[in-house]
């Protein structure tokens, strides 16, 4: 394949399996368990295993189980996989991303932004990123010849919208080859990026795995993930197990009692 089109297949190819194990999982088990209760009705095999003394509930509960017991080991065995996948898509991605015109990207130095702006360009380097507020911040204004104009110094930017305010700030003129201080209690300026878009963009959790996150979960607190999103990711690793528990209940309320077809697509219709 030409290189214009094998790259984003390639990247494609590292980025599903993780969309699909955690997010279209459980919806797979769903429509799995609802088409084996579908096929064992239709073809009188539930009727059988109700003769040997198998009831509905036991069938439920074993296929649960099951689920149950595959969630943990998508969790333990799949999830670091696919986790290195995105990881290894992420640092191709940003390869490519070098000479892009607005780039955020967080790492152990803190906070980068770029951004372009119509007679030059302007980079942000902040210590932390605290909810809603930049911490330690250094903004550099440079023109079009990518030499710097002004330097702006803060302890604290407000980023909660698109006018990022900023407080006690010490701004570095150039004037004549040198650069001239002043003190600004307040000053404003316009930029694309606020705290929810920046933190949605600038950590991928998805190149985590269960287990790192578990056992490195304060290492990761550390490097600047904010304890919002790590929780959140947490949470949803180990509902999922849960999840596709009672995917199959449910899965077995809308279908295991129907033989018809056209009821069949009734309650299938229904249950999704």
């Amino acid at each position: 394949l030409d290189a214009d089109y094998s790259l984003p297949i390639y990247l494609t190819l590292l980025f599903i399996p993780n969309i699909i194990t955690i997010n279209l999982l459980p919806f797979i088990i769903f429509i799995s368990s609802m088409w084996f209760f579908i096929s064992i009705s239709s073809n009188k095999e539930l009727l059988t295993l109700k003769t040997f003394g198998v009831s509905n509930v036991k069938i439920v509960s074993m296929l649960s189980i099951v689920a149950f017991l595959f969630g943990i080991f998508v969790l333990l065995t799949i999830n670091p996989l696919t986790s290195l996948m995105v990881k290894s898509y992420e640092k191709i991605k940003a390869d490519y991303s070098k000479y892009v015109d607005h780039l955020v990207s967080i790492n152990q130095n803190g906070v980068w932004i770029k951004e372009l702006e119509k007679d030059g360009l302007r980079i942000v380097n902040a210590k932390n990123l605290n909810i809603n507020f930049l911490e330690d911040v250094s903004i550099y204004m440079l023109d079009e010849k990518n030499k710097i104009k002004q330097r702006i110094e803060a302890k604290r930017v407000d980023i909660t919208d698109n006018e990022w305010i900023i407080y006690n700030s010490t701004v570095y003129n150039l004037t004549d080859e040198q650069f001239v201080a002043n003190k600004v209690e307040t000053l404003s300026i316009k930029s694309l990026y606020t705290a929810a878009k920046i933190n949605s963009l600038y950590k991928n959790l998805d190149t985590i795995s269960f287990l790192d996150l578990v056992l490195d979960y304060d290492e990761f607190k550390l490097k600047g993930y904010p304890e919002k999103y790590l929780e959140e990711r947490v949470n949803s690793f180990i509902s999922m197990p849960f999840f596709l528990f009672l995917m199959v209940f449910l899965s077995s309320i809308f279908t295991i009692k129907s033989s018809e077809k056209k009821q069949n697509i009734y309650y299938i219709f229904i249950a999704i």
